[in-house]
């Protein structure tokens, strides 16, 4: 049943992943949030930041599929996977979750040295290693590292 939700995109990535963590016994899960720092509201699309969040320099809104999302100007999801691999230095596995074009070049930096992994939108342009499907498919993702950690 996970095949259906949790597959390779690139052949055996996801068990060299995972046998990697269970090797090591811990690892770096990186979960992109698209969330909007603003007050819910019942209408997605009128959902907005508030006052305070909009007053923070070096803060870009970019609109995406059912939201916003806030992002530091000048910095890209791969910067931030830079930064965690160069803080890395127990260098554990790290994997990478994410769902829509912002997170690619996440990806890309982590396809040499981690498990990037597109959640929901299926793409053939993609740099992630593996897919799942949102909701079955991140709990399979999830499950099987827990399996990996505990197998220890």
């Amino acid at each position: 049943m996970a095949d259906t939700f949790l597959h390779d995109i690139v052949p055996g990535a996801l068990d060299r992943f995972f046998t990697s963590l269970q090797r090591a016994g811990r690892g770096v899960l990186v979960l992109d949030y698209d969330g909007t720092l603003a007050p819910f509201h019942v209408d997605r699309y009128r959902a907005f930041p508030s006052d305070g969040v909009l007053a923070q320099r070096n803060l870009d809104i970019d609109v995406f599929n059912g939201g916003i999302e806030l992002s530091v100007s000048g910095r890209s999801k791969g910067d931030a996977m830079r930064a965690i691999l160069s803080s890395n230095i127990d260098r554990y596995p790290v994997a990478f979750l994410g769902d829509d074009m912002s997170d690619e070049n996440g990806f890309e930096v982590l396809a040499s040295s981690g498990l990037p992994v597109l959640v929901e939108a299926r793409r053939p342009d993609t740099a992630a290693a593996a897919w799942a499907s949102l909701g079955p498919g991140v709990v399979a993702f999830l499950d099987r590292w827990m399996q990996a950690l505990s197998i220890r």
